[in-house]
C-alpha cells in the first residue's frame, strides 16, 4: 500500500483468482479430477494406497506415531488443498502434495512394521518393508521407459504433445541469447515464461501476456 501498488495486488491475488476458480461447473470439475488423478497415478495406485490408507491408519495403531497424529493429517489435508485451486487438478498441481504422500507413506512402513513386530515377531515386522519395496520396483518397471530408454525430449512430447513448444525453448532461448545486446529485455506473448530463463533476459513487463 505504501509504494502504490495496493490496486495491482487486489487484482491479481482476489479479482484474477476469483474469475479463474469461478469458470468451472460440477461435470467438468469431476472430469478434470478423474482424468489427471488417473493419468498421475498410473502404475503407482497401490503406493498411493500404501501411504494414504496405510499412513493414516498408522498414525492411530502404532503409539510412537500418535504424538505426530494431528500435524501430519494437517500437513496432509493442507497440501491437498493446494490441489484445488480453480478446480482444473492439472497434473503438475499435485506436486504440493507428493511430499505429505512420501511421509504418509514412510508412515505405514514404519507404524504397521511396529505393530506386526510386537504382536507376531521380527519377520513379520519386515512385511510391511517388502510390500513397499515390491510396490516400488513394479513401479519403476511400469515406468522404465521414462527412468531408462526414453530420452528428456521424448518424454516431453509423449507426456504434452509437440503443441507445447517446451523442448523447442531451449534452442529459441539459446538463439535470444545470442543475439541479445547488453540491456536488451524480452516479452513473451504466449505460455512460455520459461523463455525467460533459457534467453537470461529480464522481462519488458511485470505481467505475462497469455494468450
Amino acid at each position: 500500500m505504501a509504494n502504490g501498488t495496493f490496486e495491482r495486488l487486489w487484482h491479481w491475488t482476489v479479482e484474477y483468482a476469483r474469475q479463474y476458480a469461478g469458470t468451472k461447473d460440477a461435470e467438468r470439475i469431476w472430469n478434470n479430477l478423474t482424468i489427471n488423478l488417473t493419468n498421475i497415478t498410473k502404475g503407482v495406485v497401490p503406493l498411493w494406497l500404501l501411504g494414504l490408507l496405510g499412513g493414516v491408519s498408522a498414525l492411530w495403531i502404532s503409539s510412537a506415531l500418535r504424538p505426530w497424529r494431528v500435524q501430519m493429517l494437517l500437513f496432509a489435508v493442507l497440501s491437498a488443498l493446494c490441489v484445488l485451486p480453480g478446480f482444473y487438478f492439472r497434473s503438475h498441481y499435485f506436486i504440493t502434495f507428493f511430499p505429505a504422500l512420501a511421509l504418509l507413506t514412510g508412515l505405514a512402513v514404519q507404524g504397521w512394521g511396529e505393530w506386526l513386530l510386537g504382536r507376531f515377531g521380527r519377520w513379520a515386522g519386515l512385511l510391511p518393508v517388502g510390500l513397499f519395496l515390491a510396490l516400488a520396483i513394479y513401479g519403476v518397471r511400469y515406468h522404465r521407459n521414462v527412468f531408462f530408454q526414453e530420452s528428456p525430449e521424448m518424454v516431453c512430447y509423449r507426456l504434452y504433445g509437440r503443441s507445447n513448444p517446451f523442448v523447442e525453448t531451449v534452442e529459441v532461448g539459446k538463439f535470444l541469447r545470442a543475439r541479445a545486446k547488453p540491456g536488451d529485455r524480452l516479452a513473451v506473448i504466449g505460455s512460455e515464461p520459461q523463455l525467460y530463463f533459457y534467453s537470461r533476459l529480464l522481462p519488458a513487463t511485470g505481467f505475462i501476456p497469455i494468450l
